[in-house]
């Protein structure tokens, strides 16, 4: 064993990873593609070789192939024709099937959504599946019905993984359960890296919305909450960050936003900025009276801890992984997320209470990077996977 660690260490310093991810920076992402990003980046600088995969729609405004900060990235376009995915499938599980064989990846990794392993046959190095939030566990939250090819896929992938990890507890409990798995699993939360505080006011009054603008991100209710808080608040403004989406496949957020801030009781209050970077993010953060995210299911939960870690106050969901990630009342608020009336409270609260505010943020901003440091995040995953390529 004391000959085995020695080589593990040694094989450690030159690890050789490829992500599959469909949404690296800097095109409009959701948490995976942040977390592919982050863990990317901390692990080159670690002198680890990383290389990322993934189909994209055409339309995705990235470039094919770039370097970014030593990570390798390679976007394959999907064809505009019906089915047009699964040529790019293939030709993704061909591409890594060879850097594999050449002996040039040491390990692959795929976020469990949409089933990427399912018809993979034996391949030349070990398969991680991790739990970011399939379709199937998506659908569960929201008590939707689940898309039975997706289902199957999704299904398969979990069977034909080699290593399993969740993002959460909570999402290791669920997708257990759906999909009656009975291989371990580990739980590594995902990890942020941190940034210096700028000496900025926070504005009065003022709320952020970020993430993507569709029902189980909570955006309806939000909205709802807003025109509750303008019946009692005459003086605030929102400004909302994000992809937009359908509401219940209905009609486009943005066009409902441009109804409200044109027709009704919050003319004038509304500002819709799209998707923008992470950066562009931060600083928005760190003007902001509060941050909200009252989602019905999250995986894990980036965003919200991205605006603790600049002492933003947030409202957080009580649904999920909550209770989890935060300590309610301490360092951010949790309410339910598909009750507006206790949304519009929440924010009263912060309003109306500054000082208490303030230090909920103070309070926000050590308990993240306590809990969830990057670097630390990293040496747990590292550790997994050494792991995983030595069958401990």
């Amino acid at each position: 064993m004391y000959i085995l660690g020695i080589f593990a260490n040694i094989y450690i310093s030159t690890m050789r990873i490829c992500y599959i991810c469909p949404e690296y920076p800097i095109g409009p992402q959701g948490g995976i593609g942040t977390f592919t990003q982050l863990i990317a980046r901390e692990l080159v600088k670690n002198g680890h070789s990383v290389r990322v995969i993934g189909v994209y729609k055409h339309s995705y405004c990235a470039p094919d192939y770039e370097e970014d900060f030593g990570v390798k990235v390679w976007r394959l376009r999907e064809s505009n024709m019906k089915f047009g995915w699964v040529a790019a499938w293939i030709k993704q599980y061909w591409i890594i099937k060879k850097w594999a064989k050449n002996n040039e990846i040491d390990i692959v990794e795929a976020p469990d959504s949409r089933g990427w392993y399912a018809l993979w046959k034996k391949f030349p190095v070990p398969l991680v599946l991790r739990f970011h939030g399939s379709q199937t566990f998506i659908a569960h939250i929201l008590h939707k019905k689940v898309n039975r090819l997706t289902y199957l896929f999704e299904s398969m992938s979990y069977q034909r993984a080699d290593a399993l990890v969740s993002v959460s507890y909570f999402n290791e409990k669920a997708t257990r359960n759906l999909f009656s798995i009975h291989k371990k699993i580990a739980i590594i939360h995902n990890g942020l890296n941190f940034q210096t505080l700028s000496q900025i006011d926070r504005k009065k009054n003022v709320i952020v919305f970020s993430g993507t603008l569709n029902t189980f991100k909570g955006f309806s209710d939000f909205l709802d909450a807003l025109l509750l808080l303008a019946n009692q608040v005459h003086s605030f403004e929102v400004h909302i960050y994000g992809k937009d989406a359908y509401l219940d496949n209905k009609r486009l957020s943005s066009e409902l936003i441009t109804e409200l801030s044109e027709n009704s009781i919050l003319k004038g209050k509304i500002n819709y900025h799209g998707h923008v970077s992470r950066d562009e993010l931060f600083e928005v953060y760190q003007q902001a009276s509060v941050a909200v995210f009252p989602s019905h299911v999250e995986a894990f939960g980036l965003a919200p801890l991205e605006a603790m870690m600049f002492e933003c106050p947030v409202i957080f969901t009580n649904n999920t992984t909550g209770n989890e990630l935060i300590d309610n009342g301490t360092n951010a608020l949790l309410v339910s997320p598909n009750k507006p009336d206790e949304l519009k409270n929440a924010i009263l609260q912060i309003f109306n209470n500054p000082d208490d505010a303030a230090k909920m943020g103070k309070n926000a901003r050590e308990h993240v990077i306590s809990k969830f440091d990057l670097q630390v995040q990293v040496k747990k995953n590292i550790d997994f996977y050494t792991k995983v390529l030595y069958n401990d």
